[in-house]
């Protein structure tokens, strides 16, 4: 119900900035005309493409060429649809100018805009809504006492830690930084946390900051390397 909300706003969006208003009264019927063919063509696409089993408080980057994807497709299909409507009116004689049949290409490529938009948008909101309210519920009542970590590995397993961290106060402990020995993240901030250092530095830095805890986040550790860093 939602991507139907945003896909008619979309569309209803495109022909008010084609014709600087609601449009003229040809272009009034056309638009309620296409109006339902459009929505379930995105719908089932959307379907087909999977969109519908991410799930929205979860989404992320990655699942953009997907959503992209569909949304391209189906305007693809409108594209082609176009193509074929005007003749095929004009030869029964539905319309004198067959022009008149087909979508405006400047509503076709205003409406893929910002039905990517839309879509994209809604879920992103919605994330940021679950996140908040996650937040939120982690820190009712009395504040628990949070052990100071440093994350020892600055790459996807420590954006996890740090993320859910950030979150979830449940977990016992605050982030205060990273360690990585990767120079190029030297002094960078991910996640809103500052790469301070290297492992090397992990006495000094902890001391530095008082940090409690010194936590692995590095997926593929040889054994080596972890038991130097313990």
């Amino acid at each position: 119900m939602i991507d139907a909300s945003m896909i008619t706003i979309a569309l209803a969006l495109a022909y008010v900035i084609r014709f600087d208003g609601w449009p003229p009264g040809f272009y009034r019927k056309q638009f309620i005309l296409v109006l339902p063919y459009l929505v379930l063509l995105r719908l089932a696409i959307f379907g087909g493409f999977g969109v519908y089993k991410l799930i929205w408080r979860y989404v992320t980057v990655r699942d953009l060429p997907r959503l992209i994807g569909a949304t391209a497709l189906g305007s693809a299909v409108v594209v082609a649809a176009r193509f074929l409507v005007g003749p095929v009116a004009a030869a029964a004689e539905l319309v004198v100018n067959p022009t008149q049949a087909t979508v405006p290409w400047s509503v076709v490529v205003t409406e893929f805009v910002l039905t990517t938009g839309a879509t994209l948008g809604v879920r992103a909101l919605w994330r940021l809504t679950s996140e908040e309210v996650k937040r939120k519920r982690s820190i009712e009542g009395p504040t628990p006492t949070l052990s100071r970590a440093l994350l020892i590995g600055a790459g996807a397993a420590g954006v996890m830690v740090a993320r859910e961290a950030k979150s979830n106060r449940s977990l016992g402990f605050q982030v205060v930084g990273f360690l990585d020995d990767n120079p190029d993240k030297r002094n960078t901030i991910i996640h809103g946390f500052q790469v301070l250092g290297t492992t090397d530095q992990l006495p000094a830095i902890s001391k530095k900051l008082k940090a409690e805890l010194a936590i692995i986040t590095i997926g593929d550790a040889p054994a080596d390397s972890i038991r130097r860093i313990v």
